[in-house]
């Protein structure tokens, strides 16, 4: 049943019970039948540890992540941080108390994680292409939100969710060419949209895409090559609006690596509702101004990670350490 909690504060709490084994990396052999609680309250060292290891700063990543909360909601955007970068339902607890949206994955597994962690908005930056991985999605209780790239895919779960009541929320991702995934022209993607509009089993929310893959660097090069791509989201959203295919009110932009989160919304909202629960994009490029008329147009970032001028919160460690205590 769907509850009212971005994740299930009672599974999280429950992570320091848990007993190790084998599958815990870097935790030594001898720890073997300990919860984690047992573990820190030992007071064991780096030195125990096998190595490579990478240690978290708590006080900077909590200091990292007010930051980046209070600037997406000066910004009146939404944030869906990706959390196969961690797979820790105590880091996602700590974004979803500072008001993210939900969290972004990138497979059906990392998918199954976080609903038994209780996650109630999902992203799943990636197609949904395996029956079972479909009809999983469509028995949740849940918000989880996929990407459909092309028509055969649109095919692909019509048959799957063929005699069923199921409905899915999908958004329209765009590529470019040198890309990754996505769509690769405006009419390309325009055409998957009527696909899902047509579809019984689907229902259009959004667009998507993934600028990072299109430029590493930020010369002049690299900024355009973002701008631009950046500009043809906008572009398809109008151009879906134009046409009516959107099958919700509610539509969501997502985009947002780690290197370019601030030029996604610097292109993209200027096109934010400004009377929109949470905020989001109406888009017009020509005229702006006439998105504010539209609620529930919005923006979600989704790699957002870091901020400029942030403390440093990952440290590695190699096999040279000293004898250093864990804190509890």
């Amino acid at each position: 049943m769907k509850t009212s909690e971005a994740i299930s504060a009672t599974a999280v709490a429950a992570l320091p019970d848990r007993r190790l084994d084998w599958r815990h990396k870097a935790v030594p052999a001898s720890a073997n039948g300990t919860t984690h609680a047992e573990f820190l309250n030992g007071r064991h060292t780096l030195a125990d540890l096998q190595t490579p290891l990478l240690t978290l700063d708590a006080q900077a990543l909590r200091s990292n992540a007010d930051r980046l909360a209070q600037w997406c909601k000066e910004r009146g955007v939404l944030l869906a941080p990706h959390g196969k970068t961690t797979m820790s339902p105590q880091l996602w607890s700590e974004q979803l108390q500072r008001g993210a949206w939900g969290i972004t994955l990138a497979n059906f597994a990392q998918l199954r994680v976080a609903r038994e962690f209780g996650v109630q908005n999902l992203q799943l930056a990636n197609s949904l292409t395996d029956p079972q991985a479909i009809r999983w999605v469509a028995s949740q209780d849940s918000t989880i939100l996929s990407w459909v790239d092309s028509t055969d895919t649109v095919a692909l779960i019509e048959r799957t969710l063929a005699g069923t009541d199921a409905v899915l929320d999908v958004l329209v991702e765009i590529g470019a060419h040198g890309g990754r995934t996505g769509a690769r022209s405006v009419e390309a993607a325009m055409d998957v949209a009527r696909a899902v509009n047509e579809a019984a089993h689907l229902r259009l929310v959004g667009v998507s895409g993934y600028e990072g893959s299109l430029a590493h660097t930020a010369d002049d090069a690299g900024l355009a090559a973002v701008r631009g791509y950046l500009a043809t989201m906008r572009l398809l959203h109008e151009e879906l609006l134009a046409e009516g295919v959107y099958g919700s009110e509610s539509v969501f932009i997502t985009a947002g690596g780690s290197a370019y989160f601030d030029d996604v919304v610097t292109v993209l909202s200027p096109c934010i509702s400004t009377g929109a629960e949470m905020g989001g994009p109406e888009c017009g490029p020509h005229d702006p101004q006439r998105c504010l008329h539209h609620p529930r147009r919005r923006l979600l970032p989704r790699h957002l990670a870091v901020l400029p001028r942030r403390r440093p919160a990952l440290h590695s460690r190699d096999a040279r350490l000293g004898a250093r205590c864990l804190p509890a």
